[in-house]
Parts: structure tokens; sequence; C-alpha cells
């Protein structure tokens, strides 16, 4: 199956449509990490071990969160979420690609050891 997932992953021979999703897939966990590293006052509410919920956040834990921190959270999801699709596309194509060998296989071949 390695061999097969190799074979199927190989840059040039994976379709268009399936690099560009790896590729937004990467662009999006770039912005993502852009913005928790330079911005990461402007996404997230400054919060310590110590803080109650209740009184720090007004007792909502979503207001840890600010519209840029949405925006990051936002750009991770669709990057695991484009990366999901690419890798059960490329999962799928290495399995087809094993029964199809298995299916050449033939049981009266000598095996050498």
């Amino acid at each position: 199956f390695r061999k097969a997932y190799e074979e199927v992953t190989n840059w040039k021979e994976v379709p268009l449509i399936m690099n560009l999703i790896l590729t937004l897939s990467v662009a999006c966990m770039i912005g993502c990490c852009y913005l928790v590293q330079l911005f990461s006052m402007d996404c997230f509410v400054p919060y310590k071990l110590t803080d109650t919920i209740a009184v720090e956040l007004h007792g909502n834990w979503l207001n840890l969160v600010k519209p840029l921190g949405w925006i990051a959270l936002s750009l991770f999801t669709a990057s695991l979420f484009l990366f999901a699709v690419f890798y059960m596309w490329a999962t799928g194509k290495a399995n087809e690609k094993c029964r199809k060998a298995d299916d050449t296989t033939t049981y009266g071949d000598e095996i050498d050891l």
C-alpha cells in the first residue's frame, strides 16, 4: 500500500483539481499560522489559567475569540477539511491500485524467496 500511495501522490501524477485542493489547504494553514503568531492579541482575549469564565469572559467562553480569531479558526478548519479530501482521494486511489495489482496476480506463479 505504501508504494502505491507514493505513486498516486507523485505531484506530476496527481490531477490538477487535487493539486489545487492540496495547495489551497496549505495556503489556509499558512494564513492561520500567520494570523495566530503575528496578531495573537487581535485574535484572542488574554486569558490566564487562574481567570474565570464568569468574570473575565462574562460567562461565555466564546468571548475568548475575537473576530480575527474566528477567521484564523475558519482557515484552520478549511485546511483540515481540504487535506482530508485530498487524503481520502489518495487513499482510495492507492487502494484501487493495490486491488488491480492483486487481480492481475495469478496463484500459479512461483515466488522467489
